[in-house]
């Protein structure tokens, strides 16, 4: 089954489902809406391509800024038409001259990146934005003034990066990390695809999930005031989650 063959599921107001039930429940109904949310470690690509695919199918328009250089339109499997994709390496963008007028000069690919992502966020006209960014970061006012932005849009913000370590800090209301995990088979056998595992090293804004199936409970961020979780349901992830085995899709 490709991204874009996803079925289409209910969404709640707020959030965006990511392709997989299970994470959606840890989440509280998936991926939220505003928040800044960061994602590192191997197979990033793919859970944000299933994001994309699920925000195209609930008609929520998305770009993908690729600060990288690594994005394949042709594998991935996602409506292109209605993508907007920024390509931020080697851009030009305006900036100060001391001599003269402002004019266009070569910036970082990572600046370029950000560059887009505070124009795009601005222009509140995504539902989604995807920033992939090399394993190297902007100040920290950067990601405030991007999670602030993203929030008054009401857009989520997928911020992917190689790295192992946190690059938003605490700007970052989400922290998910990946890894691919290999099956053992026997010698001469043949291996198997790869699945992809997950935890969630930050979680403010996950909601209790209440007793009842597909019923999750009151979305609030952590501290708020509000009632009680009530026995037996499942409580918001905290910080060094354990390992979660997402299921693997076939093609």
């Amino acid at each position: 089954m490709r991204a874009s063959e996803l079925p289409v599921s209910a969404r709640l107001p707020g959030r965006l489902p990511s392709g997989w039930p299970a994470l959606d429940a840890r989440l509280g109904g998936g991926w939220p809406l505003g928040p800044l949310i960061e994602v590192c470690g191997q197979g990033r690509t793919s859970l944000a391509l299933a994001a994309v695919a699920s925000a195209q199918q609930h008609g929520l328009p998305v770009a993908w800024i690729d600060g990288t250089g690594g994005f394949c339109p042709a594998t991935a499997e996602v409506d292109l038409a209605r993508l907007t994709l920024v390509q931020a390496a080697g851009a030009r963008v305006p900036g100060p001259r001391a001599d003269g007028p402002r004019v266009a000069r070569r910036r970082s690919p990572a600046a370029a990146a950000l560059f887009a992502a505070d124009v795009l966020l601005r222009s509140r006209s995504q539902g989604l934005l995807v920033l992939d960014l090399p394993a190297r970061g902007g100040p920290a006012a950067t990601w405030f003034r991007l999670g602030r932005l993203a929030a008054q849009a009401e857009c989520g913000l997928l911020l992917l990066h190689a790295g192992r370590t946190a690059l938003c800090g605490s700007a970052a209301a989400l922290l998910v990390e990946l890894r691919w995990a290999h099956t053992p088979v026997p010698a001469w056998g043949e291996f198997p695809p790869p699945a992809l595992e997950l935890r969630l090293r930050r979680c403010r804004h996950a909601a209790p999930v209440s007793e009842t199936p597909g019923r999750p409970g009151p979305i609030r961020s952590a501290g708020a005031p509000g009632p009680l979780t009530p026995p037996g349901a499942l409580a918001a992830p905290a910080a060094n989650d354990a390992w979660h085995l997402l299921p693997r899709r076939g093609r």
